[in-house]
């Protein structure tokens, strides 16, 4: 479908320094001038697009509703205005150029998802996922549409379709990030540890080297009571980031759990030369506890007299 309306800064650009090179005096420039609505139009979105890229995206808006009350029928100013009101949160707006923008272009896949999350976000996910739907049926093979109607289901509490919708998108693109990483957000939000684990497993494989990842495989493996696999994955946290303290105190904890309190206090002291003087009082108490469990009772001391230089107020 041919859109009406289709604006460029190039040509304008070209158009504007052509005018100003070959009639630069008024009187001359004037017939090429003409003050027609939809050469002001033209202006007015050049002024929005300037703005915009200035950052200054009220201003913007203004003009572009100036485009748009000059030439109406432009479906390409309607879509530029609804993304910009969208980015502002101005809600409202949007949806009243979107639905005129769908209107005008029924089959207009960016408008649909744009109006589908605008309602996901106002919380009317029935209505978002009707748009979602149609956005699907204009273009059938984008995994981020299913996505995007598999969290409405998921919202709504219908989490079998929520399930199927998302495994639709994986079948589009099997080994993708986004998709990978929905469903498994999702076995965990349906307390499903074991195959959230079988996707970031798959997400690991594809970039090993992705901290966040990591740190999530090690903490459903550390709830799942599966101490080797835990440990190894905060090992692996540790060669990527050196000063993670997620991967360090959880790392405590299960050599804790196993007995080992000589490789407790060894990362309790991690944390303190991390956080030197922000050091929590409650990590100087665990590495007291720990040299304690040692026998230790000259460490024990130097810890607490430690906490007190730092915690001057807890004496008190």
């Amino acid at each position: 479908m041919k859109r009406k309306g289709v604006y460029t800064l190039g040509w304008i650009g070209v158009y504007l320094m052509g005018v100003i090179i070959l009639f630069p005096s008024p009187p001359s420039a004037a017939p090429f001038l003409k003050q027609s609505t939809e050469s002001l139009s033209h202006f007015h979105y050049l002024l929005a697009n300037l703005y915009r890229e200035q950052g200054q995206y009220y201003k913007a808006k203004y003009e572009y509703k100036r485009a748009i009350h000059l030439d109406p029928l432009s479906s390409a100013l309607y879509e530029e205005f609804m993304e910009l009101c969208y980015m502002l949160r101005d809600y409202e707006e949007a949806k009243l150029a979107g639905k005129k923008l769908i209107k005008m272009e029924p089959q207009n896949v960016k408008a649909h998802i744009i109006m589908g999350n605008i309602y996901f976000s106002q919380g009317r996910f029935v209505t978002a996922g009707q748009y979602f739907e149609k956005a699907i049926d204009i273009s059938p093979n984008q995994p981020d549409l299913y996505l995007a109607l598999g969290k409405t289901y998921q919202e709504m509490g219908d989490l079998k379709r929520a399930e199927k919708t998302y495994r639709k998108a994986l079948r589009l693109e099997p080994e993708g990030f986004d998709g990978l990483m929905t469903l498994g957000q999702f076995y965990e939000d349906t307390e499903r540890p074991e195959e959230a684990i079988k996707c970031y497993r798959q997400l690991h494989q594809k970039d090993p080297y992705d901290l966040q990842n990591v740190l999530r495989l090690g903490r459903l493996y550390h709830e799942l009571n599966k101490t080797d696999l835990a440990k190894e994955f905060f090992l692996k946290a540790l060669k990527l980031n050196p000063q993670d303290l997620q991967a360090i105190y959880t790392l405590a904890q299960i050599e804790e759990k196993e007995g080992d309190w000589l490789k407790v206090a060894h990362y309790l002291n991690r944390v303190k030369d991390i956080l030197q003087e922000d050091t929590p009082l409650e990590t100087y108490l665990y590495l007291t506890f720990s040299y304690l469990q040692q026998n230790d009772f000259s460490l024990a001391t130097q810890t607490v007299e430690e906490a007190l230089v730092f915690y001057p107020r807890s004496s008190n």
